[in-house]
């Protein structure tokens, strides 16, 4: 199970009693300080927070990733075992190859292969961008909302980077 970024989002769904629910992967503000904000979410939780998860790919700051803060974030996670899902296009998929190399003993997870073109689209830099990230080996893939950019009626509604 997975969070929007939200932290009371993250709370609420740390509360869920279900076993079909094996562990959340939560949202924490990684700019600000991670250790008390994964306390909140785990104080009175009823699944284990196995990791977390940023929604980079709407983030308004298009190098969120690069940031000093988000770094030492990162390094939180590390220390608490814990993996960080990648939520990313294709434009973003080189900043995550760094971020990657950077915290080599953290494990990545990319959502949704870095937001693959639409259709009928070239796919040659996405698939070059994507083999440059599976070189890391502290990366992997969840394959998973491969065409949650579809619309109905529309077909594929592209996410571009910021201007």
């Amino acid at each position: 199970m997975q969070s929007s970024n939200s932290l009371d989002e993250s709370i609420r769904l740390a509360k869920l009693d279900s076993s079909a629910i094996a562990g959340l992967v939560a949202w924490v503000d990684l700019a600000a300080e991670v250790g008390p904000q994964l306390d909140q979410i785990r104080r009175n939780a009823a699944v284990p927070v196995v990791g977390v998860r940023h929604l980079a790919h709407i983030d308004p700051d298009p190098e969120w990733m690069m940031r000093e803060e988000v770094g030492a974030g990162l390094a939180v996670l590390e220390r608490e075992g814990l993996c960080f899902d990648l939520v990313v296009r294709e434009w973003q998929l080189p900043q995550a190859t760094r971020l990657a190399a950077r915290h080599g003993g953290l494990r990545f997870v990319l959502d949704h292969l870095g937001g693959p073109p639409e259709p009928g689209q070239d796919r040659s830099a996405w698939a070059s961008r994507l083999r440059d990230l599976a070189r890391q080996p502290n990366v992997v893939a969840k394959v998973s909302g491969l065409t949650s950019g579809l619309a109905p009626d529309h077909g594929v509604q592209p996410i571009s980077p910021p201007r």
